[in-house]
């Protein structure tokens, strides 16, 4: 079985995926759905796992909320996608725990909030 190989961000010291990173891990066709399709419809469940953080995005064209999934969060996407690869992420989790700040692998990137990324291979 081939886990599921994520980036994780870590925000105010917690580590997050960035909910298209799942999405096109998940095999979405088009991944920016998955705002509009699960996580809007299902915010507030999500949210019984902790705050939905999110960073308002300007690309040009219309303004885009991108949303930044704990490990319980990104498992209930996942779920709700009904994909193939929904199935595996769920039976391997996404255990984003592993991937504490000042961990070997990890790299700064351009996010607020003092964020830190790596890639992750989910057990």
């Amino acid at each position: 079985m081939n886990p599921l190989a994520l980036p994780i961000h870590v925000i105010e010291g917690e580590p997050l995926v960035l909910d298209t990173d799942l999405a096109e891990e998940l095999e979405m066709l088009n991944p920016r759905n998955i705002r509009s399709d699960l996580i809007e419809p299902h915010r507030t469940e999500l949210e019984m796992h902790g705050p939905l953080r999110s960073r308002r995005l300007q690309t040009g064209g219309r303004p885009a909320t991108a949303y930044y999934l704990n490990e319980h969060q990104a498992v209930d996407v996942a779920l709700l996608s009904r994909t193939p690869k929904a199935r595996l992420a769920t039976k391997t989790s996404l255990d984003l725990s592993r991937s504490a700040p000042g961990k070997r692998g990890s790299a700064s990137v351009n996010l607020p909030r003092d964020t830190a990324s790596r890639r992750l291979r989910a057990c």
